[in-house]
């Protein structure tokens, strides 16, 4: 994956020296996104075969994982075009075959995806977009569409994934070491399925 570590200048920014970027979501492995992908290693048929739609992708470890074990067709989607430009640029590093690969950079909250499965990780971290983004997810579960949700636990997330909403927790897994560090000292991370 191409991400900003700690042997990048980037990782420790001088504030005398501009970054050429907005916040670089893309440059890391967000702990829920992480999460999916090791769930879906240990469940691959729940994408095998399937169109798959990597909502607010960041660098694409969950979508690079769902179409390395056989989706049918991955979205990689953010509203940040250097995230869609790093998913593409990760999907060619890890040999993904172009015709499995969609990049999407737009807003699809709201919107109908042709998507059976939705990923989503991280997606919970402000409370105003916790209750936009899961209002919608949870339409698209209504609709038949797998959907799965991927948190650390964060304080905004907590009341958009209680089990009375209709979410069921299905995995949780402790952080390597290094996403521990990258994420101030959270030590595991959830995966939920949104309920129709």
């Amino acid at each position: 994956m191409h991400l900003i570590g700690p042997s990048d200048p980037l990782y420790h920014p001088d504030p005398s020296k501009p970054s050429p970027f907005t916040d670089p979501f893309w440059a890391f492995v967000w702990p829920g996104s992480w999460g999916i992908a090791e769930h879906l290693r240990r469940n691959p048929a729940l994408v095998q075969g399937k169109i798959v739609l990597d909502f607010a992708a960041g660098c694409g470890v969950s979508g690079i994982a769902a179409a390395q074990l056989g989706a049918k067709h991955v979205c990689f989607n953010d509203i940040d075009e250097v995230s869609v430009a790093a998913c593409s640029m990760n999907a060619a590093l890890n040999d993904l075959p172009e015709e499995q690969v969609g990049l999407e950079a737009r807003d699809l909250v709201g919107a109908k995806t042709n998507a059976q499965v939705i990923l989503a990780g991280d997606v919970c971290y402000e409370a105003e977009l916790a209750a936009s983004v899961m209002g919608w997810l949870r339409e698209e579960a209504r609709r038949g569409v797998l959907v799965l949700v991927g948190d650390p636990g964060r304080w905004s997330s907590k009341p958009h994934l209680a089990g009375e909403l209709g979410v069921e927790e299905k995995a949780r897994f402790p952080l390597p070491a290094a996403l521990k560090d990258d994420n101030s000292g959270l030590v595991e991370t959830s995966v939920f399925q949104v309920r129709p």
